[in-house]
C-alpha cells in the first residue's frame, strides 16, 4: 500500500460484523484489504440485525479506523423479532403453540406482501437518510451497497441521487438468480416487484461488484448494454489473518473425519448428503468415517440423522465462534461444502472455499457443475459430486479408500490459491476499478441537481 491519502466510501451493509454468516469474513477481509487499492470504508451498519447469528469476536479483526467510523443504526423491526423456529414439545402448552403459529403466520404475511424486497427494508431507508446527513462532512467519494439483503442497494441508490456520490452495487450473492432464496415461499406479487427492483438497481448503478466471474457474466448477459461496468472480487482471505497450513500428515488415524462448518441458509439442505451417508454405511458398515457439522441444523432436518439411522456416526456442535470453526477445520481430514441443485448455484463462490484451501484439507463439494467445482478441479483440491445420494455414497467410498492409502486429493499449489483468493492482491485491482468509477463522477445525476435547485423536486 502506498502512502497516498485514502479515498473514503460509505459501505452500506446490514450483514456487517458481528454478523457471522458468510458475509462476516468477507466484510472483515474487505475492510482490512481495501487500503491496498487506495480506499477505506465508512460502514453504515445495523446495531440489532434481525434473525442473524452474531460473533462479537469478529469486531476484533476490523481496522481501528473502520471500527471507529461506523454509523450504527438500530433496526426498528428488532423489537418485533420472534425466536426462530420454536419447537413443539409433546405435553407442552398447546395454547402457546397456537399463538406462536398465529404470530408466525402474521409475520410471514407481513414479509411476503409488505417487506419487499426483504426484512431490512425499513432499516435500509434509515441508513439512506444517515448517509445523506453525513455526506457533507465525511469526505466520501463513493457509496457502496452490500447485499443481500438487497434493500441496501435501493437505499444506496436513493442516497446517491441525493448526494451526487457515485454508487457501486456489491452483490455478495445474486438477487433474483440466487439459488438460496426460498422462492417457493415468496408471493408472485413479490417476485414481480423484485425483478423490477433488480433491474432498477443494476441499470441505475455506476458499477457492479460480484464475487465470481460467472456472477458478473449473469448481469452482463441479462442487462446487455444497460449493464454498467462490472468487476469481480472472489470471496478470499487477508494473508495477515489467515495463512496456509503446513502440508498435512497423510498417515491415516483412527477415524476419517469429514467436517462441515457453517449454517444451512435458505434452500441449503443436508438431506441428500444424509441419504448418501445412509446408503454408504449400509454398504460399508465397518467404515471409519465420522461426520462433524460445526454449526446447527434447521428444525426441519434435526431429526433426520436419527430417523435414517446415522446419528451415531454424526456429531453436531451447534453455533461456535469463527476461531473455533477454524480449529475444527484444521482437525478434519476433509472439509465439505454444498449447494442445492437449483439455478444460480453454478455461479457461487462461497467464503468457506478460501478457508478450506488454506487449511490444506481435502474438499468435498456437493454441487452442480459450475464456478465452485471448476475451481476445485483446477487446483486439484478435492472431489465434486452432484446432490444425488447414490453418487454421494460412491464418492465417500472413493475418499475413504484414498484416505486409508494416504492419497487424498489436497491442494499443493498455494501460489495459485493466493493468485485467486488473496484479497490484498484482489483489492489492488478493485481499487483501479473504483478509481475509474469515481473519476467519472455522477454526471448522469447532474440534471437532477439542477432540477432540484430550480425547485422542481426529486424524481
Amino acid at each position: 500500500m502506498s502512502d497516498r491519502r485514502l479515498n473514503r466510501m460509505f459501505f452500506l451493509a446490514y450483514t456487517f460484523p458481528p454478523v457471522s454468516t458468510g458475509s462476516g469474513p468477507r466484510c472483515v477481509a474487505f475492510s482490512r484489504c481495501m487500503p491496498e487499492g487506495g480506499w477505506t470504508l465508512i460502514p453504515v451498519v445495523s446495531r440489532n440485525p434481525v434473525g442473524l447469528p452474531l460473533d462479537e469476536s469478529l469486531l476484533d479483526s476490523l481496522p481501528p479506523d473502520v471500527l471507529e467510523s461506523r454509523i450504527v443504526l438500530r433496526d426498528p423491526l428488532g423489537k418485533f423479532a420472534m425466536p426462530q423456529d420454536p419447537m413443539y414439545e409433546p405435553g407442552g402448552d398447546r395454547s402457546t403453540q397456537r399463538l406462536n403459529r398465529l404470530l408466525k403466520l402474521l409475520r410471514s404475511l407481513f414479509r411476503l406482501y409488505v417487506l419487499i424486497p426483504d426484512k431490512a427494508m425499513i432499516w435500509s431507508m434509515e441508513a439512506s437518510k444517515a448517509i445523506v446527513r453525513a455526506a457533507p462532512e465525511s469526505g466520501a467519494r463513493m457509496i457502496m451497497s452490500f447485499g443481500p439483503p438487497h434493500s441496501c442497494h435501493i437505499a444506496a441508490m436513493k442516497a446517491s441521487r441525493r448526494t451526487g456520490l457515485p454508487w457501486v452495487a456489491h452483490f455478495g450473492d445474486l438477487w433474483t438468480y440466487d439459488s438460496l432464496n426460498e422462492w417457493q415461499y415468496v408471493s408472485s406479487f413479490s417476485r414481480m416487484i423484485q425483478r423490477r427492483l433488480e433491474a432498477r438497481v443494476v441499470t441505475g448503478a455506476d458499477g457492479i461488484l460480484t464475487t465470481s466471474a460467472s456472477s458478473s457474466e449473469y448481469f452482463e448477459r441479462t442487462y446487455g448494454r444497460r449493464c454498467p461496468p462490472t468487476h469481480f472480487l472472489p470471496n478470499g482471505y487477508d494473508p495477515q489473518i489467515l495463512s496456509p497450513a503446513p502440508e498435512p500428515d497423510r498417515n491415516p488415524g483412527e477415524r476419517f473425519t469429514i467436517t462441515y462448518t457453517g449454517f444451512f441458509m435458505g434452500t441449503q439442505t443436508p438431506e441428500h448428503f444424509f441419504e448418501g451417508l445412509r446408503l454408504y454405511f449400509s454398504r460399508r458398515p465397518s467404515s471409519r468415517l465420522r461426520v462433524r457439522i460445526v454449526g446447527d441444523l434447521r428444525p426441519l432436518h434435526r431429526n433426520m440423522p436419527e430417523r435414517l439411522g446415522i446419528a451415531d456416526r454424526l456429531e453436531i456442535t451447534g453455533q461456535v465462534s469463527f476461531a473455533r470453526a477454524r480449529e475444527e477445520q484444521m482437525a478434519a481430514d476433509a472439509l465439505m461444502v454444498m449447494y442445492p441443485p437449483l439455478p444460480g448455484s453454478e455461479v457461487k463462490n462461497p467464503t468457506k472455499l478460501a478457508e478450506y484451501l488454506l487449511a490444506r484439507r481435502s474438499i468435498l463439494a456437493i454441487v452442480a457443475e459450475g464456478e465452485l467445482s471448476r475451481t476445485i478441479e483446477a487446483l486439484e483440491a478435492g472431489y465434486s459430486v452432484p446432490q444425488d445420494p447414490e453418487l454421494i455414497s460412491e464418492v465417500l467410498a472413493r475418499m475413504e479408500d484414498d484416505w486409508s492409502e494416504g492419497r487424498l486429493r489436497i491442494v499443493s499449489d498455494m501460489d495459485a490459491v493466493a493468485r485467486m483468493f488473496d484479497m490484498r492482491q484482489g483489492c489492488r485491482s478493485l481499487g483501479l476499478f473504483l478509481d475509474q468509477i469515481a473519476s467519472r463522477g455522477r454526471l448522469r445525476w447532474a440534471a437532477l441537481s439542477s432540477r432540484h435547485a430550480r425547485g422542481k423536486g426529486w424524481r
